[in-house]
Formats: C-alpha cells, sequence, structure tokens
C-alpha cells in the first residue's frame, strides 16, 4: 500500500535526466557545434566528394579519436558503424564458426545474448553462461574451471549495464590466456567507454565493441569496432566504398573493408567531438563521477524500503571498478512504478524493467519486473543529485 507522496516545493524542478547509461544527456557544446556545422555545410562524404579534399574530413577526424582513446597503434583497426549492436553482431556472427564451444555471462545485454542465439542455431555453436555475485561481479574461478575445456571465444560486457560492475578484464585475459591461448577474447565496451580506461592492444583483447551514444556523448546511431591487426570477421554488409570501385568484390583494405554505403557524417562528426571531449578530460570525468555517486550512495542507503543491488563499497567506486549506477527497487512497488512515480510527480527520468539485460536480475536477487536504473553522467549536478535522492525519501517513506 502506498500513501501518495507530497512533492516539496524544493523538488518541484524541472526535468532531471538520469539515464545516462542508455543515451547521455546533454552533449558537449561542441558536440552540437560539429553536428551543426555537418549539416550545414556542403557534403564532404568520405572518397565521394572533391569536397573532402578541402574539409576537414569527419571520417578520419573520429576514426583518430577513438584510436586515441583505445591507446591503440593503427587507426585503420577502428572500423565505424551504427552502433555496438551492429559491432558485436560483425564479431559474433562473423568469426564463430560450426561447432564452436562459446563463453559468456549472465551479466550480458540482448545485443550479446541474441546474436549468440541465433548465430548457435544457424552454425550449432555451443553457448555456456558464467554467472555473478549479488552485484553483478563474474565467478573468476566459474571462468578458469570452464577454461579447463577447449573453448574458441569468450564474449563479455566489460562493464555491466544494470549493476554498473567494472570486470576485472586483466584478470579475465591472464585466466584465458594461460589455459585457452587462441581463444577470441571479445569485449562490449558499451557501457565502459569513456568511464574506463582501455587499452585492448596491451591486454591482450581481440575485438571490442563501443557504443557513441553513451560515455562517448556522442549522437545516436553511431559506434565502433576496434578489430585487432589480422583478425578479419565475414562480413555482414557489402556495397559502395567510394574506391576500388573497378571491383565486384568488397576491398580487403582496412577499414573500408567494413565500411559498405554513405558513411553517418554528421553523427561521426559529433562521435568526434565527443570523444575528443572525453580524450580531453578523462581523469576530470572519472573522478568528479565518482566524487558524485558516492555522494548519492551517502543520501540514499540509509533510506528505509530502499533495496539497492549494486556495490556501495567506497574503495571499489573510488578504484573505477563501479559505474555511476544506482540499481534499485522500493519495497511495496513494482520497479515500473516507481519509475512512473519519479517521472510523474517529480521530473526525474530513470529507467525501470530488465533494461534489455534478462539473465543477471536473478543472479542479483531482483524480481522477474527488474529493477530501477538511475545512472549519472559527467554533466549531473549536485543538486540534481540531492532532489533525486529527497524523491526517493519520499516515495520509499510513503509505502506503509
Amino acid at each position: 500500500m502506498l500513501r501518495s507522496p507530497r512533492m516539496r516545493a524544493s523538488l518541484r524542478v524541472k526535468s532531471i535526466y538520469l539515464n545516462n547509461a542508455a543515451t547521455s544527456f546533454p552533449k558537449p557544446a561542441s558536440v552540437h557545434a560539429a553536428i551543426e556545422k555537418s549539416i550545414a555545410q556542403i557534403p564532404a562524404e568520405t572518397f565521394r566528394s572533391t569536397a573532402a579534399c578541402k574539409q576537414n574530413d569527419s571520417v578520419s577526424l573520429c576514426r583518430n579519436q577513438i584510436s586515441r582513446l583505445l591507446s591503440v597503434s593503427k587507426a585503420a583497426q577502428v572500423v565505424l558503424t551504427p552502433g555496438a549492436t551492429y559491432s558485436l553482431n560483425l564479431l559474433i556472427q562473423g568469426l564463430l564458426h560450426e561447432n564452436d564451444r562459446v563463453l559468456t555471462t549472465t551479466i550480458e545485454h540482448n545485443s550479446v545474448i541474441r546474436p549468440l542465439t541465433y548465430i548457435s542455431k544457424k552454425k550449432h555453436i555451443t553457448i555456456e553462461y558464467i554467472s555473478c555475485n549479488r552485484e553483478g561481479f563474474i565467478y573468476l574461478d566459474s571462468l578458469e574451471e570452464k577454461c579447463n575445456k577447449k573453448m574458441h571465444a569468450f564474449i563479455f560486457s566489460l562493464a555491466g549495464n544494470v549493476t554498473g560492475a567494472v570486470q576485472d578484464i586483466n584478470a579475465i585475459t591472464g585466466i584465458i590466456r594461460k589455459k585457452q591461448p587462441d581463444c577470441l577474447i571479445i569485449a562490449d565496451a558499451a557501457q565502459a567507454a569513456g568511464l574506463v580506461p582501455l587499452n585492448p592492444e596491451s591486454i591482450g583483447l581481440d575485438g571490442v565493441a563501443l557504443a557513441g551514444h553513451k560515455y562517448l556523448l556522442g549522437p545516436g546511431g553511431t559506434g565502433a569496432v576496434w578489430l585487432r591487426e589480422g583478425l578479419f570477421p565475414d562480413y555482414l554488409l557489402t556495397g559502395g566504398t567510394g574506391i576500388r570501385s573497378d571491383l565486384t568484390t568488397q576491398p580487403e583494405d582496412m577499414p573500408i573493408r567494413y565500411e559498405a554505403g554513405t558513411y553517418n557524417i554528421s553523427g561521426f562528426a559529433g562521435l568526434s567531438a565527443g570523444v575528443e571531449y572525453v580524450n580531453n578530460n578523462f581523469q576530470s570525468i572519472q573522478k568528479t563521477v565518482s566524487e558524485n555517486f558516492l555522494e548519492l550512495l551517502s543520501m540514499v542507503e540509509p533510506i528505509k524500503n530502499l533495496k539497492i543491488y549494486n556495490c556501495t563499497d567506497k574503495s571499489v567506486i573510488e578504484s573505477g571498478k563501479q559505474n555511476p549506477i544506482l540499481c534499485f527497487n522500493i519495497a511495496g512497488l513494482l520497479p515500473d512504478e516507481t519509475a512512473m512515480m519519479l517521472a510523474d510527480n517529480y521530473g526525474i527520468v530513470t529507467r525501470s524493467g530488465l533494461h534489455c539485460a534478462p539473465l543477471i536480475h536473478q543472479a542479483i536477487g531482483a524480481p522477474k519486473q527488474g529493477s530501477v536504473r538511475a545512472s549519472l553522467s559527467i554533466f549531473t549536478r549536485r543538486e540534481e543529485i540531492f532532489c533525486f535522492a529527497e524523491a526517493l525519501k519520499e516515495i520509499a517513506g510513503a509505502v506503509v
């Protein structure tokens, strides 16, 4: 039973956005400017216009910024895509073969689970899952045990989108390279890129999928995939590339090998600006987000009737092993009810449900309806955090 919570005058504010794990908002001013400039000027389509020779090529600029973000040696190994889902499909459908054995985890997003399920039926692939603890960290001893048997690929989210747990990537690659040196290691970095340092070459990854619209601060419909040099997935798409038009087959040159069709020029202009902002402010972003998240936790942890699923350990958060995601439920309320009360009564935007990750909720002890997720960004203000905490206090206090 729920008493209707009263809104305090101080909480009657304009909309507060706490759904950055879905899509970050607001974007840096430079992202707006880059997109507007790209749309306003003569189209400079890469390899398809003489204008591209006279203007800054936003595709190349974007590729170089992502290469800088990943600290990789060759920008040509960065393939620009319509998003992390496309990137993961390229890696999963393009690299797995008949009768392969694949390991993944229960924290995964459907952008991993669904392509794996599809390709497993098509190619008779065996999929095995490694579970996680109550905070979303996978069991490394289970990974080590499963590595005793031949496996062809391990596909995992570096940072989970439900609890925000950041996996120990050095431990993961160490276990696999010791026991299964030929196993492909593919990371879904959709939630990690922009918050977690990434250096796939040095830590021994084979492929990394990136989302442009989350913590890389770019627009929707943008993303990328980094491929280890010498790794060539089968094509998902073939077509025009603007160069090597004499060929009736897809050019084998990187990165156009996987970049058929017209580029999202304006989108990649915006993503380039977003990644540049991240590159220039990375340490400040990490510090600010961590401090704000700890402040939020200090305000909400004492709230009666509030169940928190993510890690709240200060040392873990300060070490960068926990993204700024508050995953919670309020006793007596369904996740959707809580989220709608936050939206309707307080103007606070969150997300409720399974968050496109259907397997993790049982492991963390959440109900079948899922959880509510509030996620911060570098642009979340402290007064917004306070208003959110006060709103949770009022809603939870109204449960009788």
